[in-house]
């Protein structure tokens, strides 16, 4: 039988999304052996003896990474030049030679033909899935299980790594911070010159935890920088944003962006407190959240507003 292989050329958010459901593919199939390749997000994949990546994860990208770059161009590998060169980001089900075996490559990204959903929107990537599962079974000549629920667990990513621990002294000086994601959106036009005015404004009255290190901000006693205080940067297995998220849902407000980074929260739903996540952009984006976070939990237990609807409580 060909060797089934996951891959995903796209963001963050994607990336994150469709690891549930890859999770649940290969625990149900605990007999078949499938592969992966992702350029960055491996701590969003289960640790199971069948899931192997084709390539070695880089511990670290090749230069920093700043806000906005394209991690692509910050790694090196041969099959992700494979993929590059051969555009397969717009294929899907495509047979490819690698290392002398042969893989049957499942795009997983959102926009992939067969598998095409709404953008971070469980309900429809469900669908997608199973669409995607049929025609897989079908070229494999295999019946593949994959028996999902709105009940079954898609929050399993991150599970085997350890919880990232604060002292009690830490967690009460989170307390009185407001977390804010100001990383910069690739996959929607975004005005970081009003945003910056909005953090300029929350840091008059607030003392405020930036995401990424801005030097417009640098110097201001009201601001902490995350990768600077806790000493977390950005990797491509991702374990700074399940790092991230184990420290601030200790925070009083947590600001996101439409960007995949802030969206990596569902693994904490039952952690975060009610009225304590806010999202920086239209109503959209707060209805597709919170139509996820039901589906999940068949509850609004975290309840996503608009950020410049919040100013001081």
């Amino acid at each position: 039988m060909v060797n089934i292989l996951f891959y995903n050329l796209n963001h963050i958010g994607d990336v994150y999304l469709s690891s549930g459901f890859i999770n649940t593919l290969v625990e149900q199939n605990s007999n078949i052996n499938f592969y992966y390749y992702y350029i960055l997000g491996d701590c969003f994949l289960l640790k199971k003896k069948n899931l192997k990546r084709i390539n070695n994860c880089e511990s670290v990208y090749s230069t920093d990474l700043q806000s906005g770059d394209p991690p692509e161009h910050l790694v090196c590998s041969d099959f992700l030049n494979i993929l590059l060169e051969n555009k397969f980001e717009k294929k899907q089900l495509i047979i490819q030679n690698f290392d002398n075996k042969q893989y049957l490559l499942l795009n997983t990204w959102a926009a992939a033909p067969v598998i095409k959903h709404n953008d971070f929107d469980l309900i429809s990537a469900m669908d997608g899935w199973k669409r995607l599962i049929i025609e897989t079974s079908k070229i494999i000549k295999h019946p593949l299980k994959f028996h999902i629920t709105p009940h079954i667990d898609l929050t399993n990513m991150m599970t085997d790594y350890p919880v990232y621990e604060l002292s009690e002294e830490e967690k009460n000086k989170m307390k009185d911070y407001i977390f804010i994601f100001n990383y910069k959106p690739r996959s929607v036009d975004f005005d970081m010159n009003r945003f910056e005015n909005y953090i300029d404004f929350q840091v008059k009255n607030n003392k405020v935890m930036l995401a990424n290190y801005s030097k417009k901000f640098d110097n201001n006693e009201n601001i902490l920088f995350f990768e600077k205080y806790f000493n977390i940067k950005p990797t491509p297995d991702c374990l700074n944003l399940k790092k991230i998220w184990d420290i601030i849902c200790y925070c009083k407000k947590i600001i996101i962006l439409p960007c995949g980074s802030g969206w990596t929260f569902f693994h904490k739903l039952k952690q975060l407190r009610s009225n304590q996540i806010y999202i920086w952009q239209g109503n959209e984006y707060t209805e597709k959240l919170n139509n996820n976070i039901k589906f999940i939990n068949n509850k609004n237990n975290v309840n996503i507003n608009n950020a410049h609807l919040y100013i001081n409580e």
